[in-house]
């Protein structure tokens, strides 16, 4: 098994290598879009002036392909980012296109580092090299080190954070730090971590992440009000853009909204109406919040928190808007599921794997097969394609979130008959 367990490995290193870093070259366009945004910010110019930003890449010697792209998409990354990706700046685009790669791939081996320790798996048994084979062949991740995103850099700071929390007795600035990093990166995405310290009575870490996040914005904000640029005016009108009808809308205005995983690409197919689809995604995420407050109260640690964290960052992908690379996130409830393959808990363990399979599909998806003829427009046009298969990957989230509520349901039942007279008697 083991032998076996190494071949999978090997295999999906490969298919890694060749998805990832093979397959970008230096079309890293999420990374050049920050890489310029931050150069501009540097020099005093409007981050989310497009055309300049564009300009600017071509002028430093940047690929014509990324200009084009540059050219016609605004900027939508908070004005914190700039900030901390200043240290790229220093490079010329063809060289920090290089490094980003050269450190994205070395975050996703953190990544399988750290959910090893905090599941108790290791390389040397066959779970272990499973599950760093799964990790490396997700297409989730492959889109990460193609597209150059710097999701990359939150979750690796959101994990990082985590098994400080997990693995450190009195880590409570280091966990501060680096979730406050991580919302200044992806705030959508880190905030219900800091939520969730504060939840667990963890209050001065979650002071530091807040601490740390409103610093960069100081600093972000004080550089381009010196410098006279009305970026807030600019930005607006980026996710004004963003927004409706195009990249990060959920209605059939956007051709690309099965790129998107939160809540409302489901609910809207429902309900046809962008108030009826946000207050219906926001009735089912409070149901399930409410849920899991129930089943994991507040207090110490006990039970199972590498769960609890998994649920979490479940989650946090649906309310709010969110794109299929961050479901990486849920490289959390990967590692419990596979920690549990043997346990008692197993049936929730392989549900979990089995919902997770569809993340090693890659982006758009439904959209491709249609697109590439595989699959008729009048099939796409039918009530079940639109309800059921455009939104597979928010169906698996919703899914998860209910099997891990499920789970830490019956953990506490179990704890609580364990702990009951007639059971120690």
């Amino acid at each position: 098994m083991r032998v076996v367990a190494w071949l999978v490995l090997i295999a999906a290193g490969g298919w890694f290598v060749l998805r990832g870093p093979m397959k970008s070259g230096v079309r890293l366009f999420d990374f050049a879009d920050a890489y310029e945004a931050s150069r501009a910010w540097v020099q005093g110019r409007d981050p989310f002036d497009e055309k300049a930003l564009a300009a600017s890449w071509a002028a430093h010697g940047g690929s014509e392909e990324v200009r084009k792209v540059l050219t016609y998409t605004p900027s939508v990354l908070p004005p914190t980012t700039s900030v901390i990706m200043t240290p790229m700046v220093l490079l010329p685009p063809r060289w920090a296109c290089a490094a980003w790669m050269a450190c994205s791939v070395a975050m996703i081996g953190v990544w399988i580092g750290i959910v090893l320790s905090l599941s108790g798996l290791s390389l040397r048994e066959p779970r272990g090299t499973l599950l760093a084979a799964w990790i490396l062949a997700m297409g989730t991740v492959h889109i990460l080190i193609s597209s150059g995103q710097l999701t990359t850099l939150a979750v690796t700071c959101i994990l990082a954070a985590i098994w400080f929390g997990q693995k450190r007795k009195g880590a409570d600035a280091v966990v501060g730090l680096l979730l406050g990093l991580a919302m200044a990166i992806k705030p959508q995405l880190a905030i219900v971590f800091v939520v969730y310290e504060l939840y667990r009575g963890r209050g001065k870490s979650a002071a530091i992440a807040l601490g740390v996040v409103a610093l960069v914005w100081i600093v972000a904000v004080a550089r381009l009000q010196i410098s006279g640029v009305d970026w807030m005016s600019s930005w607006k009108r980026s996710l004004a853009w963003a927004m409706i009808d195009r990249p990060n809308d959920y209605t059939p205005a956007n051709p690309l909204r099965s790129h998107l995983i939160n809540l409302q690409l489901l609910t809207y197919s429902f309900a046809h109406s962008r108030l009826a689809a946000n207050l219906l995604a926001a009735a089912i995420v409070g149901v399930l919040v409410i849920a899991c407050i129930r089943v994991a109260p507040p207090g110490r640690r006990g039970g199972d928190e590498l769960l609890s964290l998994a649920t979490v960052g479940a989650l946090c992908l649906m309310p709010v808007y969110h794109r299929y690379y961050d479901s990486t996130v849920l490289v959390l409830a990967l590692g419990w599921a596979f920690a549990n393959l043997t346990s008692e808990r197993k049936r929730y363990a392989w549900a979990i794997l089995m919902l997770m399979a569809v993340f090693f599909l890659p982006v758009g998806f439904a959209d491709n097969l249609v697109s590439k003829g595989h699959v008729a427009k009048a099939t796409a046009a039918t009530w079940w394609w639109e309800h059921l298969v455009l939104s597979y990957q928010v169906w698996a989230v919703l899914l998860m979130c209910v099997c891990m509520i499920a789970a830490l349901a019956r953990i506490r039942t179990v704890n609580a008959k364990s702990r009951s007279p007639v059971c120690r008697a």
